[in-house]
């Protein structure tokens, strides 16, 4: 039987942050949630890095079910694409995907920890990741592993939704819509408590200002953040 104490650990052990997803979740967060609610995000992002990027070497850190990364290598063929994620699960849907979309031999995807990333210093002339800081425990190491691989010069551009606000229409209805694509059982640790749980803005120009990015820039787009940087030194 369980008991509280036991249900107050398993509430605790679900709730953000969780680096990893775990591998029961990941068909259900490919098809509803990336395909699913940003299938179309992802191209237009993609379309947006590539009108000033069309050849290179781009790192999609949390890459997921692979999406962005895909676009990016098909809108840019001159562009060498490697989508990193920490959850094996994530990277087979990421491979299957690419066969899906045809894509050419400028895409590889590999499982890695985006806290210590497994590449050398200056090897990417770009590093993206959308998504996903508030899903890290501790930010500033993956900033500063985003900055050690870029090349002199190279840029990151940061990607996040906002913290959810109850008086905010547009964030009212993507609660909504989550709450419709989730499984009964998830019902419980989807709440307008959880998704405001995410790092604010604040929070992360602090996450940005420990790390060894100088400056940076921002910007707000409906339900995202964007944050720009570029490695200088």
């Amino acid at each position: 039987m369980l008991t509280g104490k036991t249900i107050k650990r398993v509430v605790q052990a679900c709730k953000h942050p969780i680096e990893r997803m775990p591998g029961w979740l990941t068909a259900w967060y490919d098809e509803k949630i990336m395909k699913g609610l940003f299938f179309q995000w992802y191209e237009d992002t993609a379309a947006e890095i590539v009108s000033g990027m069309n050849r290179g070497n781009i790192l999609d850190v949390c890459t997921g079910a692979g999406y962005l990364a895909i676009f990016l290598s098909l809108k840019a063929p001159d562009v060498r694409v490697t989508g990193l994620d920490l959850a094996r699960g994530m990277i087979r849907r990421a491979r299957t995907h690419a066969r899906e979309f045809n894509t050419g031999n400028n895409l590889e995807f590999q499982v890695g920890d985006a806290g210590g990333l497994p590449f050398h210093d200056h090897s990417f002339d770009m590093v993206i990741n959308t998504m996903a800081i508030h899903c890290f425990k501790k930010p500033v190491a993956p900033l500063d592993e985003m900055h050690r691989v870029l090349e002199k010069g190279g840029k990151v551009w940061l990607y996040d939704i906002h913290p959810y606000q109850a008086s905010d229409p547009e964030d009212r209805a993507m609660f909504q819509t989550i709450k419709g694509v989730t499984p009964w059982f998830m019902q419980p640790f989807i709440t307008e408590k959880s998704m405001a749980g995410g790092y604010s803005r604040e929070e992360i120009e602090g996450f940005f200002r420990k790390s060894k990015f100088k400056e940076f820039r921002f910007s707000e787009s409906g339900i995202f953040y964007k944050f720009e940087a570029a490695k200088t030194g």
